[in-house]
């Protein structure tokens, strides 16, 4: 399995396709960051037809995972399961879109959107910058 993932200001999956908009950032300015995670699953077909536990963890410059609120460690959890549609080929990968869209009070810094599933990191993830707020408020 493979995930290729988008950050956006808002994005959703609905009958197997990614809407997204404002996609394609990587830096926003600190404070109550508002955004959407677009993730599209790549099922091998020999991975379809089973559930996977699917984690997005957000990660800090150090590679833990990041607590925008004390004692709140920042992770969405859902399942994922790929059905083979009737006539597909065999062998054929099976696309399987995921959308999340949240609300972070988030911090200057380096971050890295993380994707995992059963426990294990796929994919690249995504990195973005957090800039700090001008003037100080």
């Amino acid at each position: 399995m493979d995930v290729s993932v988008l950050l956006a200001d808002w994005a959703d999956a609905i009958n197997g396709k990614l809407y997204i908009q404002g996609g394609g950032w990587s830096q926003t300015m600190e404070g109550p960051v508002r955004m959407a995670v677009a993730m599209n699953f790549l099922v091998e077909w020999g991975e379809t037809n089973r559930q996977f536990r699917i984690a997005l963890r957000l990660l800090d410059e150090d590679g833990n995972t990041a607590e925008p609120e004390p004692g709140r460690p920042f992770v969405i959890e859902a399942l994922l399961e790929a059905g083979r549609p009737p006539g597909t080929r065999p062998g054929t990968p099976i696309s399987a879109p995921m959308a999340f869209n949240f609300l972070l009070p988030l911090t200057a810094g380096r971050y890295t959107l993380q994707v995992e599933a059963d426990g294990v990191p796929i994919g690249r993830g995504v990195s973005f910058t957090v800039l700090p707020s001008v003037g100080g408020g």
